[in-house]
This record gives structure tokens, C-alpha cells and sequence, in this order.
């Protein structure tokens, strides 16, 4: 029958096992058998720190030109949308009802004015009173706000007007009539030089709107 083994333990674990409420132990008295091991904890030094941020500092002056672009490509074209999407409904509303409809410059979305940076507004025409201008039994359909960060200019064009067959008719500021076809030029407020950010909508008599794009000069 075989002898069992008996297996040593380092002293200071017997010493333990008397002294439960012992909670200082050096390594070295744990023995050969058994170690400790410490972890140093390191952080960044003052030249890691400095290559972190002129790294930093390089692409942000890469990526920030391009960013910027996309921004003001961004910009005209939802402002161009929104213009394109005014001009279609007040010529839809036009000949969907018996009166005539249009879009107008507006600063406060009640009123037509003739600057057409501070906003526009779709308006249809109710009852056989001022048809063409916006009164004040008249529905306004959609308001948009205007885009500090765009130039529009429509020629002097204060409104487009449409009657029930589509046809349009372009009034001034002050409600005279202004024959012919008419252009409204958008561009982004900063529009660097060659940037394709300048687009022109051509509106015909028949109220067919087509539209142009072109670079900054």
C-alpha cells in the first residue's frame, strides 16, 4: 500500500490559518511557492500629449474646407428644392381651383414684399377681389422661412402669378405687372470662386420652370 505524501505549505500560510484577522503580509514571507504581483499604472507624457494634438490639429485643418463645402453645396440645394417645390404648388393650386394663385416674397409669412432672402409664401386666390394679389380673404397655402447663409435674386420680381390654365405672370414689388419669362439666380452668401454653387430657375410664360447650374465667378 502506498505512503501518502504529505505536501508542505510556506510557513506563513500555517501562521495565517492562527491569525485570521492579519491583513499585512510581505511577499517575501509567502515563500518561494507564492508571489504577488504589483501593476504600475503610466499615463500620457508631455511629448505623447503634443504629437496627439498636432496631429489632431492637421487633419482638422484638412477635413475642415471639405466639410464646409458640403454645408454650402447642402444649402443651395434645399433652398433650391423648397423654391422649385413653392413655384409647383401655387401653379397646382392654380389649376386645380376657378382663381388664380402665385408666390411672393414675404419677411412674415402674411404679407408680400419684394425681397425674397427673408422668405416666400403660396397663396390661392378667393372670391373675384384683387385677383393676382394676395388680400386679405385670400388662403396662404406655405410659408418658408428665409436662409441667411443664401443671396436670391429675382430681378425685381416680387411675385409669380398663375391663373387656372397654368399661364404665369410675374408682378414688381409694388403689384405692376412685368411681361416675358422670368430667372431667379441662387447662390451660397459665401461662394468661392469656381465652386459649382450659383443656380438660376428660368420660369416661362406657360409656367414651366426649368433650371441652371453654374460655378461662382
Amino acid at each position: 500500500m502506498a505512503t501518502p505524501v504529505a505536501l508542505s505549505r510556506p510557513p506563513i500560510l500555517n501562521w495565517l490559518a492562527w491569525h485570521p484577522a492579519s491583513d499585512k503580509v510581505h511577499p517575501s514571507w509567502l515563500g518561494s511557492g507564492c508571489s504577488m504581483s504589483t501593476h504600475q499604472m503610466k499615463g500620457f507624457t508631455l511629448l505623447e500629449l503634443m504629437v496627439t494634438i498636432a496631429i489632431a490639429a492637421i487633419l482638422l485643418t484638412i477635413a475642415l474646407p471639405s466639410f464646409q463645402a458640403s454645408l454650402r453645396s447642402n444649402q443651395v440645394a434645399t433652398t433650391t428644392n423648397e423654391f422649385l417645390g413653392a413655384i409647383s404648388l401655387a401653379r397646382s393650386e392654380a389649376i386645380r381651383g376657378t382663381q388664380s394663385a402665385g408666390v411672393c416674397a414675404s419677411a412674415d409669412g402674411a404679407t408680400c414684399g419684394a425681397d425674397w432672402n427673408l422668405g416666400w409664401l403660396v397663396w390661392t386666390d378667393v372670391g373675384n377681389v384683387g385677383l393676382g394679389t394676395l388680400e386679405a380673404t385670400d388662403t396662404i397655402v406655405r410659408y418658408s422661412q428665409g436662409r441667411s447663409k443664401m443671396a436670391i435674386n429675382a430681378g425685381g420680381v416680387g411675385a409669380f402669378v398663375f391663373d387656372n390654365r397654368g399661364r404665369m405672370s410675374a408682378r414688381n414689388g409694388t403689384g405692376g405687372a412685368m411681361g416675358g419669362n422670368q430667372a431667379v439666380v441662387m447662390q451660397s452668401y459665401v461662394c468661392p470662386a469656381g465652386s459649382n454653387l450659383v443656380r438660376t430657375m428660368n420660369v416661362n410664360m406657360t409656367g414651366q420652370v426649368t433650371m441652371e447650374r453654374s460655378d461662382c465667378p
